[in-house]
């Protein structure tokens, strides 16, 4: 229900300046009137929604559920019952995305170990690398598998 037709229902046949007496002084007649007869742009301030649920004799929620339909941001009833498919379709769904962060998860784990390893064994590298330049077999382990190596890499 907008905000128009639940000022008209909870109205009770009082005027605009009865309404506006009936919300204790916050809103006057000329803007009471507004608000019951324009259409909704925006939310009005707290204030503004009190006193119409106080001039209405209702709850701020029912207001404010009502602004909140007259500017079209309720498209079904949250609370309300969902039909077996929505609910299966939400179920998979979440599924899907359970699946999507488990895989990122799997992804963040990889990258995160990786990048510790090569912290850990940059500064190895970096001080092997003059020797194994001028000296590849001390870095293999023997002139025979330094020999073996250069070969694998010319092929």
């Amino acid at each position: 229900m907008d905000l128009q037709t639940l000022i008209a229902t909870h109205k009770n046949g009082r005027s605009y300046q009865a309404l506006a007496d009936n919300s204790n002084g916050t809103i006057n007649q000329k803007a009471f009137q507004g608000i019951a007869t324009r259409p909704t742009k925006a939310f009005p301030s707290p204030e503004t929604i009190k006193g119409i649920a106080t001039a209405l004799n209702i709850s701020q929620r029912t207001v404010i559920n009502a602004i909140a339909e007259s500017l079209d941001l309720c498209q079904e009833n949250p609370t309300g019952p969902r039909s077996p498919q929505a609910v299966a379709d939400l179920e998979t769904e979440h599924t899907k995305l359970l699946e999507k962060l488990h895989h990122l998860h799997e992804q963040l784990y990889y990258w995160q170990n990786h990048a510790a390893t090569y912290r850990k064994y940059r500064h190895h590298f970096t001080r092997l690398q003059p020797i194994a330049q001028i000296n590849p077999w001390r870095i293999a382990g023997t002139q025979h598998q330094a020999d073996h190596m250069q070969a694998v890499e010319s092929e």
